[in-house]
C-alpha cells in the first residue's frame, strides 16, 4: 500500500495522530506529494494542530501552494484557528477559486 492510500485510510478511520506520525517519518527521507500534504493537513484540522499545519504551510513549494485542495484545507485550518486574515490571504492569492473555497470562507 502506498503512502497516499495509507494516510487516506487512517484519516477515514479517524486515526489522525497516526497520520501525523507517518507523515513525520515519511518526510525524513522523501519529498511529500501534494496528496500526502493534503491528507496530513486534514489530520491537522481534525486534531486542531494549528502549529503543525502552519509548519507544513511554511515549507510548501510554490507549486503546492497553488493546489486548490491544499488551499482549501489551509483556509479551513486557519479559519478554525481564528486566523481569518491568513485564511483570507490564501483565498485571495488563489488563482482558481473553487466552490469549496468559497464555502470554507463563508462557513469558517
Amino acid at each position: 500500500i502506498d503512502i497516499n492510500n495509507q494516510l487516506k485510510q487512517l484519516n477515514m478511520n479517524k486515526q489522525y495522530k497516526k497520520v501525523i506520525d507517518l507523515f513525520d517519518n515519511y518526510v525524513q527521507k522523501n519529498n511529500p506529494s501534494d496528496l500526502v500534504i493534503n491528507q496530513t493537513l486534514k489530520a491537522c484540522i481534525e486534531l486542531g494542530d494549528i502549529k503543525r499545519g502552519s509548519f507544513i504551510y511554511q515549507r510548501l513549494s510554490s507549486q503546492s501552494k497553488q493546489n486548490h485542495f491544499i488551499q482549501t484545507n489551509l483556509i479551513r485550518l486557519f479559519m478554525k484557528s481564528g486566523d481569518i486574515d491568513k485564511a483570507k490571504e490564501i483565498f485571495n492569492k488563489s488563482q482558481n477559486k473553487t466552490l469549496f473555497m468559497y464555502n470554507t470562507m463563508i462557513n469558517g
